[in-house]
Formats: C-alpha cells, sequence, structure tokens
C-alpha cells in the first residue's frame, strides 16, 4: 500500500510541476496537509509561518551552504523563496514555508510524505533539526516540522553538476531558516 500512497504523490506532484498548482517550485511528493504525522506518532495541526520564505534565509547563506555564487532571491508567494545558484542554468534552491492552507504541494504534505517514504528507503529521517526532519536524494529535497506544526521544505531544482548531492547544504540552509522562523 505505501508504494501506491508514494506513485499517486508523486503523480499529483507531477500536474502540479506541469501547471495544476503553480503554488510551489518543486516536484516533490503530496499528502493531505490538514494534519500531520510527527516523528512520535502523534497528530499535530498545520500553523502558518507568518515570516516571508524570503525573510527565512538569505543569499550569504545559501552561498556558505552550496559553495557557490548566488544570485538574487525572487519570492513565488505564497510559499516559495527561489535562489538561483552556480554556473548552470536553472539550477536554484527554495525554501518553501508552510502557510497552513492544507496545500497539497505545502511543506507540511511532503513531510507527511516523507515520513511514510522512509519505511521503503526511499527517504531518511534527519536528526538533530527542528522536532522532526526528512530528507529524499531522489527528490533532492528536505522537509522539517520546524517545530510547534510549522513547516519549511528546502530543496534543489535544476541540474546536477554542482548540487549533485545537496544534503548537507539543505540541512545549513534549513538551520538557517529555522533560526528566523
Amino acid at each position: 500500500m505505501p508504494r501506491i500512497i508514494v506513485t499517486v504523490c508523486c503523480a499529483i506532484a507531477l500536474l502540479a510541476a506541469c501547471g495544476g498548482d503553480e503554488s510551489s517550485p518543486t516536484d516533490t511528493p503530496t499528502a493531505d496537509a490538514t494534519t500531520t504525522t510527527a516523528a512520535n506518532g502523534s497528530d499535530a495541526g498545520v500553523i502558518a509561518i507568518e515570516t516571508p520564505p524570503c525573510d527565512l534565509v538569505t543569499s550569504d547563506d545559501v552561498a556558505t551552504a552550496t559553495g557557490l555564487a548566488v544570485g538574487d532571491a525572487t519570492e513565488q508567494p505564497p510559499l516559495s523563496c527561489i535562489f538561483p545558484v552556480g554556473d548552470d542554468s536553472g539550477v536554484d534552491v527554495y525554501v518553501n514555508a508552510d502557510d497552513g492552507a492544507g496545500r497539497g504541494s505545502g511543506p507540511a504534505a511532503v513531510f507527511a510524505a516523507y515520513e511514510e517514504m522512509v519505511a521503503e528507503g526511499s527517504a531518511e529521517a534527519v536528526t538533530g533539526l527542528g522536532e522532526a526532519a526528512f530528507y529524499s536524494q531522489g527528490f533532492r529535497t528536505l522537509a522539517v516540522n520546524a517545530g510547534g506544526g510549522q513547516f519549511i521544505a528546502v530543496g534543489v531544482n535544476g541540474g546536477f553538476s554542482e548540487l549533485d548531492e545537496p544534503r548537507d547544504a539543505l540541512i545549513a540552509i534549513a538551520t538557517a531558516a529555522i533560526g528566523r522562523i
């Protein structure tokens, strides 16, 4: 059954990436975002992060974490801030902050999907970051319960040559974002 859920989530994400839901720049799997199961198994309501996504992370944070040149951030309301990175055209780091609206592509939904993906090995738990965090190498995205039901997702869109495995960079960026929530 979990494989079916992930397949359905990936299909929903693909539709969203093709224009079905322009609220998120990522193609990560999705789930019901009205509530999510925390790492300890309890249901927690999703609480809106009031800080705009581009105020959670700076270009310097992204440059320090990736070791790459970073262009000016672009806000994509209501959830995202996009940072172009490196010399590869179309490569960017994004930060999504959940607004509590229950979006199927929001960070809480991504967190819930990744939590389920841990059992099949397509995502991993990341310790020491917020209340709980999960990383998917396949989606190159980190989803975090920053605390108290506030969720963020940090990931990479685009090419693989400069940020082939961005796990550690995404953890550093998420750490900066959590400090500004």
